[in-house]
């Protein structure tokens, strides 16, 4: 049996969503998924299903089907999935706290590397494919050309502009930005309101312009200090 955490919700393909935590008792980093299947919109909690930020998930029996970098990898039952409460805000935000780095090789190891203006694991390389990221320099969300949030984050000297699949951040079709929360989310940032990233490394994938698949580093959610438990069943479809 194991209860996680949620502190990870991005979209995925139309339709389907991707859920991550920490394990309540071991602080372990869990992503659970259905066998066979990914997990559909229809269990968050706006729909009565059981995941939503902050929420506590019983999620029963799992069974570890990781490997390198996706060492999170959890198969369970959706149906025995029950939300148990939601966490408190301070808690929540200090959990955030307890785990999250300054640098991101400290999260995903030496095999992060810079590749086209982001970074990337190669294949069947990294030790762990999900984290937290404390920038030292409020980061920005903008628009991309093709109309996909993205945001811009320094670490170090380097200069990064990520993909950002934070579900909450995107409209029921998951393909639509939400273009009026950006703005305010990036004043409470350039006012100092500390942020804590999650992150993650995609499935692997090639760019257009390169033959070999990678694991890409994405920004999962934005997490600020001043509303840490922000649910997506709190926004309008």
């Amino acid at each position: 049996m194991a209860a996680i955490i949620v502190c990870h919700l991005t979209r995925m393909k139309p339709g389907f969503i991707c859920v991550a935590g920490v394990e309540r008792e071991t602080g372990q980093a869990t992503r659970p998924m259905p066998p066979g299947k990914f997990l559909s919109r229809t269990s968050l909690c706006r729909y009565g299903g059981a995941f939503d930020i902050a929420s506590v998930v019983e999620l029963g029996f799992i069974r570890d089907v990781g490997c390198a970098p996706e060492v999170e990898d959890r198969h369970f039952w959706l149906p025995e999935a029950e939300r148990l409460e939601e966490m408190a805000p301070d808690a929540f935000w200090n959990l955030l706290q307890q785990n999250a780095k300054a640098r991101l090789t400290e999260i995903f190891g030496p095999d992060l590397l810079p590749v086209q203006g982001g970074m990337a694991v190669d294949l069947q390389k990294g030790r762990i494919s999900l984290g937290f990221f404390r920038p030292a320099a409020p980061p920005a969300l903008y628009i991309d050309s093709l109309g996909k949030v993205r945001l811009e984050v320094t670490e170090g000297r380097r200069k990064l502009r990520l993909p950002v699949t934070d579900l909450r951040l995107y409209r029921a079709d998951q393909q639509t930005p939400r273009q009026d929360l950006l703005a305010p989310i990036n004043l409470r940032m350039r006012r100092g309101v500390p942020v804590i990233l999650g992150v993650g490394l995609t499935r692997p994938w090639s760019k257009e312009d390169a033959e070999v698949k990678r694991h890409w580093l994405q920004v999962n959610n934005l997490h600020l200090q001043d509303n840490p438990v922000w649910t997506d069943r709190s926004l309008p479809f």
